[in-house]
């Protein structure tokens, strides 16, 4: 989906959500600029605000692995850090290269790309996406089927989702990226001829300068969220729920806490050091934090206490850990709220 019609259906759900509570309605003035910019989570600003000068990179970045051909399809990884890389070293056979200091390092990979990308797609070839995915997941290895037109409607979340629908010419579309009990949604329909809606009139005008609507606050103000996500998609979706109004708390652990602090900033030798990393600034703005390590059992009653209290609650581990740390739905139980 274009980053300008998500950016407007998102604008567009928040809008009729207040609508809803408060009977003002909203116009929506979409920049495309704009939408990009905050689709990125404004990275490029973010390392630039922070890093300055020292920024490792000043162009294109790359990553190894990253999106790798396999006997049908594509698969993509991601292997920040040094555990998931050397797992994954396990996972194509080649644990003997965890000791090779050189590729230890994303500069000395860089330097023997060509060798070490021949290795990684000799491995792939072989293999199909489906086996590759399952596999790196039971290593916890992030890992992902990248979708080709040909590939991407039987991937499994988006068929069990029914992410895909018929539109009005039968050719499969992404249906809205949301659903719930307060909107109403349709399936795509037909898209319009060219100029078929020319000198319709305007039915929604500017409002006149200087009669607003009154409509006090942001469209989410008033809602809780409680974000256990980590890395970038979790935390992109709540950073957007944040700048929306919400009132975002992300919960991380000291022995484990969200990966991307520690991708792009400063040396270990820097004061906080962990406070540096322009990526997770960028897709964290706006929310506030809370260090609770999940393992123990005073900590895990605050998180159920703290989730009594919230509207939503948000989460990107695999499907076992929220049920091991005795937070799933079925074992959270009655708890007591906090204020």
């Amino acid at each position: 989906m274009g980053r300008r019609r998500l950016r407007r259906r998102i604008g567009g759900a928040a809008s009729l959500r207040r609508a809803a509570r408060t009977g003002h309605g909203d116009l929506i003035d979409l920049s495309v600029f704009e939408a990009m910019i905050v689709t990125m989570g404004g990275l490029g600003a973010v390392t630039a605000s922070v890093l300055g000068d020292d920024r490792a990179i000043a162009g294109r970045t790359l990553e190894l692995p990253s999106i790798v051909p396999t006997a049908d399809g594509l698969v993509g990884f991601c292997t920040i850090t040094a555990l998931q890389f050397s797992d994954f070293l396990v996972m194509i056979g080649r644990p003997d290269l965890a000791d090779d200091a050189d590729l230890a390092s994303f500069a000395g990979r860089l330097r023997r790309r060509d060798e070490f990308l021949e290795i990684v797609h000799r491995w792939a070839a072989d293999r199909t996406t489906e086996e590759i995915v399952e596999l790196a997941a039971a290593m916890r290895i992030p890992v992902a089927p990248i979708g080709t037109p040909g590939t991407v409607t039987g991937i499994d979340h988006f068929r069990e989702r029914g992410v895909f629908v018929p539109n009005g010419a039968g050719v499969p579309q992404p249906r809205p990226p949301y659903r719930g009990d307060a909107l109403e949604t349709a399936a795509p329909g037909r898209v319009p001829a060219l100029g078929e809606h020319d000198g319709r009139p305007n039915r929604n005008p500017r409002p006149a300068r200087g009669k607003e609507t009154g409509a006090p606050g942001r469209p989410l103000e008033g809602v809780r969220i409680v974000d256990f996500t980590a890395f970038w998609a979790g935390p992109t979706a709540t950073y957007t729920l944040a700048a929306l109004g919400a009132d975002v708390i992300k919960v991380e652990g000291l022995r484990r806490p969200d990966g991307m602090r520690f991708s792009g900033g400063r040396p270990p030798t820097w004061e906080r050091w962990w406070e540096w990393g322009p990526v997770f600034l960028a897709c964290n703005g706006g929310k506030r934090g809370l260090t609770l390590e999940l393992s123990e059992p005073e900590a895990r009653d605050i998180a159920l206490r703290l989730v009594a209290t919230a509207d939503l609650v948000v989460e990107n581990f695999s499907p076992r850990v929220m049920g091991n740390l005795g937070l799933d739905w079925a074992a959270s139980g009655p708890p007591t709220p906090v204020p």
